[in-house]
């Protein structure tokens, strides 16, 4: 997996529209839709505070386009930068089972990864006033 066009510095609030890329090599379909047990695959970043290792910040996309085995998906996502500080920035494919609650958004001690969550690349971010 890897991120097209993130910046190492942001300034707070500031939006920018990022390229994931990654490659499905579970033998198995990726269904934009979801599956038929109900779960779904997403796309999911996290802003998680390097002082502190909680999560300041996360959001799943949809994903547009199913990846077939062995095939490259691509989707662009906006990504919006936090209250000021230095970040762990994650991205990740998620399978979601049926049913999920997502965790909070904020201030909550952040998993490194989700149970389900299929690659990640991770970068760092410093975001100013």
């Amino acid at each position: 997996m890897e991120v097209i066009g993130l910046p190492a510095r942001m300034k707070v609030g500031q939006s920018v529209s990022v390229t994931v890329r990654w490659v499905n090599r579970s033998g198995v379909l990726w269904r934009a839709a979801g599956e038929a047990d109900g779960s779904v695959l997403r796309l999911v970043y996290r802003f998680i505070d390097r002082s502190s290792g909680s999560r300041r910040r996360w959001a799943y996309a949809w994903l547009r386009a199913d990846t077939a085995p062995d095939a490259r998906g691509e989707q662009v996502v906006s990504v919006t930068a936090p209250a000021e500080g230095r970040y762990r920035l994650s991205f990740g494919l998620l399978r979601i089972p049926k049913g999920f609650a997502p965790p909070p958004a904020q201030d909550a001690p952040a998993q490194r990864r989700w149970p389900g969550e299929i690659g990640q690349a991770v970068y760092t971010v410093e975001v100013t006033p």
